[in-house]
């Protein structure tokens, strides 16, 4: 229910906006400004089209979308150049910061400069080049709403993000500048059937016109709505937005993307309703896990040929962590990537291993049932060559692995080609020979462990019983004797712990006791309170002469800070300062499980205060009036409203006020 009322929430935006957007489409007048907000941003968005409104976020999202910044795991930063039409040039510097809670910050800078412009004189004579340049500046905030099921950050299906930008033109020395606001919605679909689905929608450039000397200048606002739909474990990915701009009719793009080799793409989109750029676009990428570059080429007809090249980099804490399940199902997207692009072989290897540390997981057991019954199916002479091929470079593969000591992987490439080829004679002979060392690899892991352990090297030890236990799952003694390992390491990493909470505990206490000294009462109960309740979640805690120590202390700095407020109150009481007074009392109050007293003494300073402002009004009044018989009205009624702010009830002060108002 609550997402179909989120996929509802994104139709009613979309409706909306495109309601307000017509408003203000038809109401404004005159060519809109900042040609350059209308470029897109990003190598990869620029290769498809500009279809990036649907699409997986990022450090470039800042500046079409910002709700897509919620998918961006880690920090990272993007530039793109664009070497533009003519002498004009393009540069983007964008930066993304995600965090656990708050959602994902960002900011950005997009510089586009215009070249070298002639410029000419009232009578038309050429004179000196003119520079101009439009400069925008952006700060950006995106949030997931829900709860993801993959790791303890909010990542909820439903993301909104905003943009605030403050854009500026310049034209040699004139200058103009707008401050506007994007908002974007972005929804991806997790059913089965739509899996791999994820649409989008966008309101762009919301906010001030551009204003010059003599004129202004709208802002191109415009709305996108767009989907993007992955193929194949994101193997095929296809795009589609509409857009609606100020002053242009409905236009779409699209765009498509194939990956292969698992971190190289190649690029192509469409974009229809433009009258000097053509109606294809092309592009290509590599990524990897902290670093992507990306290339488009945009022809703009006679006028000539753009291109574009982006940078990202990714880098600091991974702040959408994944849980083992999490990533256990990334792997078998990955397999699943790897038997659509017809690798069957090396999708298989993969998802054998899944299985080895996870039988239970129902896609990669479902994925390896379809890929075994296309082993089963392979009866095309040129498919079982390639086959044989494969198992021989497996073979060759697990051959160095065994040369090399790394018996672990050999014995798993050699089962590799047995589950492919059960006749396979040089495996089944490899395997037999790992399987020999492996007694002896054992028995020697385990002897080294033992001594390690008498000698107190634990952490060795550990290491030693868990070689043993990599080779033989089933060795008893080994998991004992690791389990004491585990023990004595947590026992040790506690006490390290405890260590430095004691040194910390040490120190506050330290410089409670110098507050107390130098008579900073008030900061040494602040400081004894921290002190206690750190202590109470360790073995300190049970100390009770510590524990009373602290509160001793603590007992007697409430007393002296108590009878300090108490006496500053009386003296000012003394001298009639009964509302200064009143303070200090309430002062001491904080201070003391006695407050009998000190209520009195407020309710006595009070009832002084009440008769000192009663006085005080009256006086007011009389100089209200003395103003008032001679013509000053104004000082009159000045006089007479704080007379009644002192003394609500002087009824003489009212009646003034009212003849003063005419009333």
């Amino acid at each position: 229910m609550n997402r179909l009322l989120k996929v509802f929430s994104l139709i009613v935006f979309t409706c909306a906006a495109q309601l307000f957007l017509g408003e203000i489409t038809f109401a404004a007048n005159g060519e809109t400004a900042i040609e350059p907000l209308r470029i897109s941003l990003g190598a990869k968005a620029s290769a498809m089209g500009s279809t990036q409104y649907g699409a997986e976020g990022d450090s470039f999202a800042q500046f079409y979308n910002p709700s897509l910044l919620t998918s961006i795991e880690r920090r990272e930063i993007g530039f793109m150049h664009n070497q533009y039409l003519q002498s004009m040039n393009q540069d983007v510097l964008g930066y993304v910061h995600p965090t656990l809670t708050k959602g994902v910050f960002a900011a950005g800078v997009h510089y586009f400069n215009y070249g070298s412009i002639q410029g000419y004189d009232s009578s038309g004579v050429p004179t000196s080049g003119l520079t101009a340049y439009d400069l925008l500046a952006s700060l950006s905030w995106a949030k997931s709403w829900g709860k993801d099921a993959e790791g303890p950050r909010p990542q909820g299906p439903l993301s909104t993000g905003l943009t605030f930008k403050f854009i500026q033109q310049k034209l040699n020395t004139r200058t103009a500048s707008a401050v506007a606001a994007d908002l974007g919605l972005s929804y991806p679909f997790h059913a089965f059937m739509l899996r791999g689905l994820r649409l989008g929608a966008a309101i762009q450039n919301v906010g001030t016109d551009l204003k010059h000397r003599t004129q202004s200048s709208p802002l191109p606002r415009s709305i996108r709505v767009g989907g993007a739909y992955s193929l194949f474990s994101n193997v095929i990915t296809l795009s589609v937005d509409g857009i609606l701009e100020r002053e242009k009719d409905f236009y779409s793009v699209a765009g498509v993307e194939y990956r292969f080799l698992k971190s190289f793409s190649v690029r192509a989109g469409y974009k229809g309703q433009s009258k000097i750029i053509q109606n294809f676009s092309y592009g290509a990428g590599f990524e990897s896990r902290r670093f992507r570059l990306d290339y488009a080429y945009v022809p703009y007809s006679d006028l000539g040929d753009s291109h574009r090249v982006s940078v990202q980099l990714r880098f600091g804490v991974d702040y959408k962590r994944s849980t083992t399940v999490g990533e256990l199902q990334q792997e078998v997207r990955e397999a699943e990537a790897l038997y659509a692009q017809d690798n069957m072989v090396d999708a298989y290897m993969k998802v054998l291993r899944i299985k080895e540390v996870a039988p239970w997981l129902t896609e990669n057991n479902n994925l390896l049932a379809k890929v075994e019954k296309e082993f089963a199916k392979l009866q095309d002479e040129d498919k079982k060559q390639k086959l044989n091929a494969k198992i021989m470079e497996i073979f060759n593969e697990g051959v160095t692995m065994f040369d090399n000591g790394n018996l672990i992987n050999a014995q798993r490439k050699f089962r590799a080609v047995l589950s492919l080829h059960a006749d396979h004679r040089e495996a089944q002979a490899y395997l037999k020979q790992i399987e020999t060392q492996f007694v002896s690899l054992v028995d020697n892991f385990f002897d080294t462990g033992l001594a390690a352990f008498a000698e107190g090297d634990i952490l060795k030890a550990k290491q030693e019983f868990e070689r043993v236990l990599a080779i033989s799952p089933d060795h008893e003694r080994a998991k004992s004797e690791l389990a004491k390992c585990n023990q004595i390491i947590s026992k040790q990493k506690k006490e390290v712990t405890d260590a430095h909470q004691r040194d910390i505990l040490n120190k506050m206490k330290e410089e409670a006791l110098s507050s107390y000294k130098k008579k900073e009462y008030e900061k040494a109960i602040e400081l004894f309170d921290g002190v206690l309740r750190m202590g109470s979640s360790m073995d300190v805690s049970k100390n009770s002469a510590w524990r009373e120590e602290i509160e001793g202390y603590i007992i007697n700095a409430r007393d002296l800070v108590y009878r300090r407020h108490l006496t500053e109150g009386k003296n000012q009481v003394k001298e009639g300062e009964w509302k200064q007074g009143i303070v200090s009392f309430n002062e001491a109050l904080k201070f003391t499980d006695n407050a009998d007293e000190v209520k009195k003494l407020i309710s006595d300073a009070g009832l002084q205060l009440d008769v000192q402002n009663k006085v005080m009004s009256q006086n007011l009044y009389k100089k209200g009036l003395d103003e008032f018989l001679n013509g000053k009205k104004a000082k009159a009624k000045e006089m007479w409203e704080k007379a009644l702010e002192l003394d609500p009830g002087n009824v003489q002060a009212k009646r003034g006020l009212e003849r003063v108002n005419g009333n």
